[in-house]
């Protein structure tokens, strides 16, 4: 029987690097486009709590909020997640 959850899951540490490497990139973004916190969570939807903690890769997100987030930004979706 194949072990399909290990296909599926990544491992703990390199999710978790991804999501730090998406919180660094999201906040170069934003940054780079001289938007405050509070500006971005205006636009986004999002309280400043949950924006710093994607920023921080301490949360986890989802296809939409990538989307979301380099439509706001007027990037490509590759900048985030690279």
């Amino acid at each position: 029987m194949t072990d399909y959850k290990n296909k599926i899951y990544p491992d703990k540490a390199k999710w978790t690097e991804f999501r730090r490497t998406f919180g660094q990139n999201l906040k170069a973004a934003r940054l780079a486009q001289g938007m405050s916190l509070d500006e971005f969570s205006e636009k986004s939807g999002y309280k400043v709590e949950k924006i710093l903690k994607f920023e921080n890769g301490t949360t986890n997100f989802d296809f939409y909020s990538v989307f979301r987030f380099a439509h706001i930004l007027k990037i490509p979706i590759q900048f985030l997640i690279k």
